[in-house]
């Protein structure tokens, strides 16, 4: 019996110790592809639920997803401007959002499209990095990581 409870204790541990929804290598499949059909329903079977539309007075389009979770509320949302294809992603814990934080700013390795970001400017609260492929900002006040690539 008592291992049958340590059992299900640790299977209950293991489904609710998950990280934030979306992976970092999905978010960059995500910037890669820009399909926003197949991002909808990525984050449809990932348990985010379509929230609405942001047109950000006509300059942008964006379509905003929204989950809760034990952890909290993740919203992730998608943008696209003439020039720029955008993900905006607000993490529900300050520990997993410092977690992929570390993980995108130490990452040397050049077979990463989020590898080598270089310090580029403060707007508000967000710090704002760029590499060759991208430029990724961290709000640490409000747990948002945006990435930004030129449209395809």
């Amino acid at each position: 019996m008592k291992t049958l409870i340590g059992l299900f204790f640790l299977l209950n541990l293991t489904l609710n110790l998950q990280g934030q929804s979306v992976a970092l290598s999905k978010v960059m499949t995500f910037l890669e592809n820009q399909n926003s059909t197949e991002i909808s329903q990525k984050l449809n079977t990932l348990g985010f639920k379509y929230v609405g539309k942001d047109t950000g007075g006509g300059v942008y389009q964006g379509s905003i997803y929204g989950k809760k979770s034990s952890f909290g509320v993740e919203n992730f949302a998608i943008y696209k401007t003439d020039e720029l294809f955008s993900i905006v992603y607000k993490i529900a814990t300050l520990s997993l959002y410092s977690a992929l934080k570390e993980k995108i700013l130490n990452t040397k390795d050049d077979v990463y499209t989020y590898a080598n970001m270089v310090y580029l400017y403060t707007y508000k609260s967000a710090k704002y990095y760029e590499n060759n492929h991208m430029r990724i900002g961290f709000d640490d006040s409000s747990h948002i990581i945006s990435f930004f690539v030129n449209i395809r």
